[in-house]
């Protein structure tokens, strides 16, 4: 059964090509098991996360992002500042790889061994006919069609406003985001799904997958509209 609530609009290695295309493929795939759900604010939430911290930039600490390995909800509200620096970086190998080469989908999770963010950007290029991923300079072969890749735009993102999203539905700044696969952004496109079927096709999706009472709960959030997807289980 599908539960739409909408919210009102106010978000180691690369990816190579068979893990992109089973990655987006396997999450999509998880819908033949069962119905979806698209959820928001509403006057009566429901109760995910506990308590919901206050909206806004959180109250400042001595905490890093991603201090211990954990990738807390209330660090995303810190990414803002740092992101286009460390795309502005990869950008520029990218060009140094290949003029035509475009954004396809970027990451942000922990730093390998230390506190900090960490940037994972892919890139495509049609002349090459692979992926390219800037941190570890490393190219990989795709046979797919340019058109199944859509150019990921960033100019309107913004994690604070994730964060706000994810308070919205009850989480709270202290529940913890994966911390590996952090957040994941990409266009959702028909050629490669990227979330349940109801995601909106042509939108920006920022995926997160959240440790909650043991269970790991994956949500998909459009950035235009803070909307919220996620794949439910077959009612019976």
């Amino acid at each position: 059964m599908l539960i739409r609530l909408k919210k009102p609009a106010p978000k180691h290695r690369l990816h190579i090509a068979a893990i992109l295309i089973v990655v987006s493929l396997g999450i999509a795939g998880c819908a033949s098991t069962g119905g979806q759900e698209s959820i928001g604010t509403s006057a009566s939430p429901t109760n995910e996360g506990g308590d919901a911290a206050s909206a806004g930039t959180p109250e400042s600490s001595d905490r890093v992002p991603c201090d211990d390995g954990r990738f807390l909800i209330a660090d995303l509200a810190h990414v803002d500042d740092q992101w286009a620096a460390g795309l502005e970086e990869s950008n520029a190998r990218a060009a140094e790889w290949h003029e035509d080469s475009r954004l396809v989908e970027f990451r942000v999770s922990c730093g390998l061994f230390q506190s900090g963010f960490r940037w994972q950007a892919t890139y495509y290029s049609a002349e090459a006919q692979a992926l390219f991923g800037p941190d570890t300079r490393e190219s990989n072969p795709i046979d797919i069609d340019s058109d199944a890749l859509p150019t990921l735009d960033l100019s309107g993102v913004s994690f604070a406003q994730l964060r706000e999203a994810l308070l919205s539905i009850n989480y709270a700044d202290d529940n913890e985001l994966e911390p590996s696969t952090g957040v994941d952004i990409r266009v959702n496109s028909t050629g490669l799904p990227f979330g349940p079927p109801e995601a909106p096709i042509g939108s920006t999706i920022a995926h997160v997958s959240i440790e909650f009472r043991g269970e790991i709960k994956d949500l998909f959030i459009t950035t235009e509209t803070s909307e919220i997807f996620q794949f439910s289980s077959p009612t019976g």
